[in-house]
């Protein structure tokens, strides 16, 4: 069986002929569908697009099982899915990715430069309130956490360019 290194360091691609298009509902998934080009290993998605490693190597997995991706013939060695328990973040909900924690450095250096030293105490109490910290935090919920960090952002057209950034680096390859 493999380990989570093994698979981190595996690269995979969709499925051809395979329709992702009802994927768009979640577009988390869909955004690591389209990221999974076979030209990029998991480990680098992850540190490039701030997804957790562990995190994303569960959803990967999930994604061979329901067959919207495959390794590419570059990989050496076997995995056998259905046998994995290499991760169990809790139920089949497939968007359950946490986003890397060296997302948080950026958000709160890029906020700090508008609101100044308070941010980092925003940014935590902000995800604390939401159940959550800065090292297991959902990326499906970044864009409600940006909504209540962008109202202490005094220019509105500041706030929403905030917004756009911090949007950008997590939908890098969208």
């Amino acid at each position: 069986m493999a380990t989570l290194n093994d698979i981190a360091n595996m690269t995979f691609k969709r499925v051809p002929g395979k329709d992702i298009s009802t994927s768009k509902s979640n577009l988390q998934i869909f955004n690591i569908l389209l990221a999974m080009d076979g030209t990029r290993s998991v480990a680098a998605i992850a540190k490039e697009d701030f997804y957790d490693l562990a995190a994303l190597v569960n959803l990967v997995s999930k994604l061979v099982k329901k067959g919207l991706l495959e390794k590419t013939h570059g990989n050496t060695g076997s995995f056998n899915w259905d046998e994995s328990n290499i991760l169990e973040n809790g139920g089949d909900d497939i968007g359950n990715v946490n986003i890397s924690p060296n997302f948080f450095d950026g958000l709160e250096e890029d906020l700090s430069k508008m609101i100044g030293p308070v941010a980092r105490i925003l940014i935590e109490d902000n995800t604390t309130k939401m159940g959550f910290d800065t090292y297991n935090f959902p990326i499906g919920r970044v864009p409600e956490l940006l909504e209540k960090l962008a109202v202490f952002i005094q220019n509105q057209s500041d706030a929403i360019d905030f917004k756009r950034r911090m949007m950008a680096q997590v939908n890098s390859h969208s």
